[in-house]
Order: structure tokens, then C-alpha cells, then sequence
């Protein structure tokens, strides 16, 4: 984020790092590997998505945001179903 980018814009892009960082932490504690969540596509999207977006875009991160949760709240319960409840 920089000042090519517009406020709102910046703040939904740092709201949705945010997210993906809470997300993650819990994925982590209930044993899913670093390296296996940063492959996933969705995740290497998220880190391009300053280029990907126009500052208009808003609802789009917003939709794409929403993607990101899905998938991960998915890899969460796969790895809630190895018996590791998150705190």
C-alpha cells in the first residue's frame, strides 16, 4: 500500500491482511503447515492484490475477501476433523 493507492482502498486491502493473519494463526494452532497455506492459490492472489484491484473496486476485495475466508474457514474444518480444537 502506498500513495498510488486511495484511502478506502488501502483500508480494505489492510483489512484483509488482517483477516488472513487471523485466519491463519488459527490454522497454524490447530497444526496446518506454514508452507502447505502458502501455497494455496488463493493466498498468492491476496499478495497481488494491490495491482489486481483499480482504487473503484471496493466491492470486488470485498467479494474476494469473502473467497478467502471460505477457503480457509474449509482447510480449518479439515484440520478440526484431526481431533485439534482451536482456542
Amino acid at each position: 500500500m502506498d500513495t498510488f493507492c486511495s484511502p478506502r482502498k488501502q483500508f480494505a486491502l489492510l483489512d484483509l491482511a488482517i483477516s488472513i493473519y487471523e485466519l491463519g494463526v488459527t490454522l497454524i494452532e490447530l497444526g496446518a503447515p506454514v508452507q502447505e497455506l502458502q501455497r494455496l492459490p488463493l493466498l498468492t492472489k491476496a499478495r497481488r492484490c494491490k495491482s489486481l484491484y483499480a482504487n473503484d473496486q471496493l466491492e470486488q476485495i470485498a467479494e474476494f475477501r469473502e473467497e478467502v475466508e471460505r477457503e480457509l474457514e474449509a482447510v480449518r474444518l479439515e484440520y478440526a476433523k484431526q481431533g485439534v480444537q482451536a482456542p
